[in-house]
């Protein structure tokens, strides 16, 4: 087990610990004041559309964050909202809570769809109460302050569960009620007080806004019925939300009213063969005719009490853990295979009841949430989708492609039908071990680590950012320079290359991967640079057999270096084994032209038809001979019927001739992998080809926004070296803290400890093999924290910094410290100091 699989509280406590309603005001109104950003959110949607009808309110959207770790903390709220959210599902909460109730820890993995080992808040019940009515003010404000639409256009809708005898505590009823109107609890009356001795943070909002702030946080509920929730005490618990409770209630049903046999064919047909269940489960939970003769009494209660009743679909789905994916035994399956299955209870559902509102959370995201909408069903909660690259800004796409102000129609069981249809044979919902490919590796730095996965995955570790930013901006030119700068076979490797890069790309987590290779054969097409200029000559010569790909390479690099070469292949054409074993690709013969042709730019003498059988001949001849020939064509040329390949490199040695390729790997090599092979070979080549200036790229602008494979696929480069920030993007708690800090080439990622509940979903989403929540600079609110802690990072104490680096725990003044922590912490100080608690706090 790794340091990022460790349970819960072994060595830095997984508990949060929530801002106080001062704190959260003077962080969240002291970062739009310093930063232009909230959460490290720097983009918000601004509603500027019609509202729709939604239970006894309007709500400018019905889409925004499903129940769970969106949902949790009071910033988390904040973010969704500020991206467009405006339906909450809030995390449910039951009596068993906080400290009491262990979860292991790292509880969410997200590398395909996603799995979990949570369930209800991980707060005590009261805190989140605390979080959700400090939420809702907090929203309210923003929506007046930086008119992002109507302040009482967004809905929460609490969740409670499991049992009748928990929903009916003290606990819980206190919960309920106090959401149901907050003005007589301490936490509203605290809140508003500190609003009314803290005005001067606002420039829009005014004490007549103050007053109306409305206390009604919730008027709906839904009742989670999993983790060992009785069939039988479903339906009183229901009765008891909309009789006693007077709450507009909805059933989260589970998809094992599907049956056993209808959910294995289901995930089977979209391969999840894999995953294992039990059919106990199936036989255990609510079945379909008890739910659908309760749900028919459900209605006409719901009726009687002029409340609505409807169904959620739905939870999670469990299922066992056959790997080391998370901690534990059982595990609950969400994101794309959840998303076949909760459709399909929709229609079970929507053929029974075709007038009943369905709210829906299985897998939705910004590539069928409309499809969904338009089968009637509304909300619609999103989860998964926000756990990757990009995160809450996921669902700034969704909300800004809604179409406002659209009620939703009546179900439709053939709409249903039809997008089931599509996605089953659609492959992005399909099982994919891609994530196992994903990660470039190496050890986390733990200051300005951001670097390109795609560039740390190609053997020549082309630099693919920056020919993107250019191609983007139709720069053939200044691409092609770039591309020339590692590659001297621009063509042949934008039209046959393996593509390693491609594995590493960012975009397989998101959408799809971006056409590195047909970019790349975009840029040698469309640029007229065909020669590398200012080219010394340095007196030498060099001879070069072979002329695959390996000695083409290795030719190229010869010439940028000045040597006088000379390429001979014995084959009517240049390719080499390339011509053989390539046979799909029609125009691969062009491609070898066209590298040939700049060859030939470069001063390069291409010799084809020519058997070379004398190598002393060419050794007195040349100052530099290399054999780009494979294994047994060096043999034979030594006359060795048959040698070891210890033997011919030792020949090779004696006879001073250098092997590239498929000779000198011992083993067949691609073609990229011959091109490493010549760079090794050769040595550096360097041509001084100035990089981009990537302050002005709009890559932020590109956070969150899926796209499928464009015709000129550059624009969906998201240039990781430039703004990585991946552990920022997915982490629900905005634990991961991305620093502008001037003087610093790159922005350094402060991990704030008091948001972290160690969920480990920033180490899924990290290129390197680290996790960002153990190993990034950390800042701690108090010594408590700093102690409880083996992270790196620091504590503030009076004027002085309490901080650990390696094994080192020192205390000490700010100007005592180096290097990049020392920036940090002046910066904190100085540009984040909303972060750090002032007195009353």
């Amino acid at each position: 087990m790794t340091n990022a699989t460790r349970y819960w509280g072994e060595i830095m406590s997984d508990r949060m610990v929530p801002l106080s309603f001062r704190a959260l005001l003077n962080w969240v109104f002291g970062e739009v004041q310093s930063q232009n950003s909230i959460f490290g959110i720097g983009r918000y949607y601004r509603h500027a559309g019609k509202a729709i009808k939604f239970l006894d309110a309007e709500i400018e959207l019905p889409c925004g964050p499903a129940a769970g770790p969106h949902t949790q903390l009071a910033p988390n709220l904040v973010a969704a909202y500020l991206t467009g959210a405006r339906f909450f599902e809030l995390k449910t909460v039951q009596t068993l809570d906080g400290e009491d109730l262990e979860v292991a820890k790292p509880c969410i993995w997200a590398g395909d769809e996603a799995y979990n080992v949570e369930w209800s808040t991980e707060l005590r019940v009261e805190q989140a109460m605390q979080e959700y009515i400090h939420a809702y003010i907090i929203l309210q404000l923003l929506a007046r302050e930086l008119n992002l639409g109507d302040p009482a256009k967004f809905v929460f809708n609490m969740s409670v569960g499991y049992t009748l005898e928990g929903i009916q505590s003290e606990k819980i009823d206190n919960f309920i009620n106090g959401l149901i109107d907050a003005s007589s609890t301490a936490i509203w009356a605290n809140a508003i007080a500190d609003l009314k001795a803290n005005m001067h943070l606002f420039k829009i909002v005014n004490s007549a806004d103050i007053e109306s702030l409305s206390p009604h946080v919730c008027s709906s509920i839904a009742l989670s019925t999993m983790h060992g929730a009785k069939p039988s005490e479903i339906e009183p618990m229901l009765r008891h939300l909309i009789g006693n409770k007077g709450l507009h209630t909805y059933l989260k049903m589970n998809p094992t009213l599907l049956g056993y046999d209808r959910a294995r064919q289901l995930l089977d047909d979209v391969g999840y063969k894999h995953l294992v269940f039990e059919r106990s489960a199936f036989e255990h939970d609510l079945q379909f005719a008890d739910a659908k003769a309760m749900i028919e009494r459900l209605l006409a209660f719901a009726k009687e009490n002029d409340r609505q009743f409807g169904v959620k679909l739905t939870n999670t789905f469990p299922v066992a853990i056959t790997d080391d994916t998370l901690p534990g035994e059982m595990m609950y399956m969400s994101g794309k295979p959840l998303f076949v299955l909760s459709l399909s209870v929709a229609m079970l559902i929507a053929e029974n009841f075709p007038d009943i509102a369905i709210s829906y959370s299985g897998g939705a995201d910004v590539f069928n949430i409309h499809e969904l909408y338009e089968t009637g069903i509304s909300p619609i909660t999103i989860c998964t989708t926000l756990l990757k690259n990009g995160g809450y800004y996921r669902q700034q796409q969704i909300s800004e492609m809604w179409q406002c102000g659209v009620q939703p129609s009546k179900l439709s069981v053939a709409k249903m039908a039809a997008l089931l249809e599509r996605v089953t044979a659609d492959s992005h919902y399909r099982s994919s071990n891609h994530y196992k490919k994903q990660k470039a590796g190496g050890n986390l730095p733990q200051h300005q680590c951001f670097s390109q996965p795609c560039q740390r995955g190609c053997p020549i570790e082309q630099d693919v950012s920056a020919y993107m930013y250019y191609a983007e901006r139709g720069q053939y030119d200044e691409a092609m320079r770039i591309v020339l700068e590692r590659n001297p076979l621009p063509f042949i490797t934008g039209g046959v290359c393996y593509a390693f890069c491609q594995d590493k790309c960012v975009r397989n987590h998101c959408d799809d991967n971006v056409s590195i290779r047909d970019v790349k054969l975009q840029i040698a097409q469309r640029s007229t640079v065909r020669t590398i200029a200012g080219i010394a000559p340095n007196g030498k010569t060099a001879l070069v057999i072979g002329g695959g790909a390996s000695g083409m390479a290795t030719a190229h690099l010869l010439a940028r270096q000045g040597y006088a070469v000379s390429l001979h292949e014995r084959a009517e054409q240049l390719g080499g084994i390339l011509t053989k074993v390539i046979k799909n690709e029609p125009n691969l013969q062009s491609y070898i032209d066209a590298d040939r042709a700049i060859l030939e730019n470069l001063g390069v003498t291409v010799v084809t038809n020519s058997q070379i059988d004398d190598l002393s001949a060419c050794l007195t001849r040349y100052d530099r001979v290399y054999l780009a020939i494979g294994a047994t064509a060096f043999a034979k040329l030594l006359g060795i019927e048959k040698a070891a390949h210890a033997q011919l490199i030792e020949a090779a040695k004696e006879l001073n001739i250098t092997l590239i390729g498929e000779a000198a790997a011992q083993k067949k090599t691609s073609v990229v992998e011959c091109i490493a092979s010549a760079w090794q070979a050769v040595g550096e080549s360097a041509i001084g080809v100035a990089r981009p200036n990537f302050s002005s790229c709009d890559t932020h602008d590109k956070k969150g926004i899926l796209e499928v494979v464009q015709d000129d696929d550059a624009k969906r480069c998201l240039h990781c070296d430039g703004v990585c920030e991946n552990c920022v993007d997915v982490c629900p708690n905005r634990a991961n803290i991305a620093l502008h800090i001037e003087g610093l080439t790159q922005p350094e990622i402060l991990h704030f400890d008091d948001f972290c509940n160690e969920c480990g979903n920033c180490t899924m989403f990290c290129p390197y093999d680290g996790a960002p929540y153990l190993e990034k600079t950390t800042y701690f609110s108090g010594r408590e924290h700093f102690e409880n802690s083996s992270n790196p990072g620091f504590c503030l104490v009076g004027d002085e910094v309490l901080y650990r680096q390696g094994d080192v725990v020192e205390q000490c003044r700010v100007e005592d410290l180096e290097g990049a922590l020392r920036s940090i912490v002046e910066y904190v100080i100085d540009d984040y100091s909303f972060i750090i608690p002032k007195e009353g706090e």
